[in-house]
């Protein structure tokens, strides 16, 4: 017999008994589930389908009024028909996989009370990808005491409501098991849901900020120190109007296959991501979609560097129907004293963005007084097209300004559009601003306001496959 502990659900169903005047000639059965026999739980709802049996579903919730039980190992039916009845008992974890069953038979007698134990007897090949391990926290008090502790992996399952900012001071990594593995802001906390200042790892959790409760909040995850590791995440529904949904402050660190938003209903305000001071970066596989803000990126900023040698990645992402008031996608701004020394921008789908002011996908401007920031947009082995962006201003799709060095390889900009007084539907680069074509290179069938115009390269000529495209002009044919 193998002995699991799992959040479950129990069918019992008490066949051989006629359904019809429950009322009339019947009697109790007290059913024991002996606790040792059984995986755990963490609550019931009884009901009954009007069918050919009776069928008890055993979940989380309230009970029917017309039964009775508790799961302390006893529960009650009352109201059976008399007569020889089979109790038969079947356990699924939270993925609704059968991890084991059981039966036992009883004659119902009127008025009486017969009692019945069911043991359950666990399969030996249970799958390990819905259960809820023994030691999974599903409550908020459940974490806030384990972040205080020195366990250095923490599980949780469930939805969690969040009723104070959680922090983290020393390494550790937190875990979702099961489909849903959520922290949700409860309704009237306006804070970070969770602040850490060391190392930590985040694997599948879903942070929900709750926003159509909560319209005005703070960051859902800040990292202010050491190294960070987020994967398989999600982040919905933030309200800030001032934070990002996730804030990272001099600290290095990746984010691997996450989603930030998803539809109109549960995307973010105040951009997905914002880095300042920010070490080695990379963000990858990773969808941000739907996110509006109004004073820069909805998708993801780059403030400063924490060093003069940080790299910042932007790999096979989907990045698209964000809208922002500068680099609807992404906004490279290097306002501190030192700065990433290299930002590259790979493969995915980047479209559908728009600014109402400049860099429809994306804005780069370089304010630092550190080492001169490179641009590199497409990579050998990726496919990647900057496509559908719009911006009211310069650059429709991209945007680069100050002395910034921008390559574009292996890379198509097309159908973007930008203001009708402005340049460069496709690209506009400043006085500035050196530019490097090479490999397989398309600016194709971009506009300002309907017209063609693919790009402005504001500082010098640009050379690419045998043609010159001269510079401070309004470029309309295609570069390809």
């Amino acid at each position: 017999m193998k002995r699991l502990f799992f959040l479950f659900s129990f069918f019992l169903v008490l066949s051989g008994c006629s359904f019809l005047n429950l009322t009339k000639d019947s009697g109790t059965i007290s059913v024991r589930l002996p606790s040792g026999e059984n995986p755990q739980t963490r609550g019931v709802t009884y009901s009954v389908d009007e069918v050919s049996d009776i069928k008890i579903e055993v979940l989380s919730g309230d009970f029917n009024p017309s039964l009775s039980g508790k799961l302390d190992g006893i529960v009650t039916f009352e109201n059976v028909p008399v007569g020889n009845c089979t109790v038969t008992a079947r356990a699924f974890d939270i993925n609704d996989h059968e991890i084991g069953s059981g039966s036992s038979s009883a004659d119902v007698l009127p008025g009486e009370t017969v009692p019945v134990s069911v043991i359950i007897v666990m399969k030996e090949n249970v799958p390990n990808d819905g259960g809820l391990p023994d030691g999974a926290i599903t409550t908020f008090a459940g974490l806030k005491n384990a972040l205080a502790g020195t366990d250095d992996k923490i599980q949780i399952s469930g939805i969690i409501e969040v009723e104070e900012a959680l922090s983290v001071t020393r390494a550790v990594e937190i875990e979702g098991v099961g489909s849903n593995a959520t922290l949700k802001r409860k309704e009237g906390v306006t804070g970070i849901l969770l602040t850490a200042s060391s190392d930590i790892t985040i694997n599948s959790i879903v942070f929900d900020g709750n926003k159509s409760n909560v319209p005005t909040s703070d960051s859902l995850l800040k990292v202010s120190a050491g190294n960070f590791s987020l994967s398989g995440c999600s982040f919905i529904n933030n309200g800030s109007a001032t934070k990002a949904t996730f804030y990272a402050s001099g600290c290095a660190g990746t984010i691997d296959s996450c989603t930030f938003g998803g539809s109109e209903e549960n995307g973010n305000n105040c951009g997905a991501v914002y880095a300042t001071e920010i070490g080695d970066f990379t963000i990858k596989n990773s969808t941000i979609t739907n996110g509006t803000y109004t004073s820069g990126s909805a998708g993801i900023t780059i403030a400063a560097g924490k060093t003069n040698t940080a790299v910042v990645n932007v790999e096979n992402c989907i990045i698209q129907d964000n809208v922002s008031s500068t680099g609807g996608g992404v906004c490279i701004k290097n306002i501190g004293t030192t700065m990433a020394t290299t930002v590259n921008v790979y493969g995915g789908q980047l479209s559908g963005n728009s600014a109402t002011s400049s860099g429809g996908f994306i804005h780069v401007e370089d304010y630092s007084k550190g080492t001169q920031l490179t641009v590199n947009i497409g990579k050998e082995g990726y496919n990647t097209s900057i496509t559908g962006n719009t911006s009211g201003s310069n650059g429709g799709g991209v945007y680069v300004t100050n002395t910034c060095a921008i390559n574009l390889m292996n890379v198509e900009i097309s159908g973007n559009s930008c203001g009708s007084s402005s340049n460069g539907g496709g690209i506009c680069t400043s006085v500035n601003t050196t530019v490097s074509l090479r490999d397989s290179v398309k600016i194709i069938n971009n506009t300002r306001n309907g017209l063609a115009s693919n790009a402005y390269f504001g500082m010098s000529n640009v050379s690419y496959n045998g043609n010159t495209y001269t510079k401070q002009t309004n470029i309309t044919e295609n570069i390809q």
